[in-house]
């Protein structure tokens, strides 16, 4: 089984964060996307959940 973890620093304070509104800046490969993708998966199972993530392209 592989074990997947935040990176310590910004990556492990982004699932903690009460606010409804995240800004998470950092460098290309730094894990930005993927964090915000674990993040969606802890509330995949409450009925009326929803979300949109806006990811820019380069």
């Amino acid at each position: 089984m592989i074990e997947i973890i935040a990176q310590p620093g910004l990556q492990h304070q982004f699932p903690g964060s009460t606010a409804d509104i995240v800004l998470y800046r950092g460098a290309t490969g730094s894990g930005k996307s993927f964090c915000e993708l674990m993040e969606l998966t802890r509330h995949i199972n409450h009925k009326e959940f929803g979300a949109v993530i806006f990811r820019a392209g380069t």
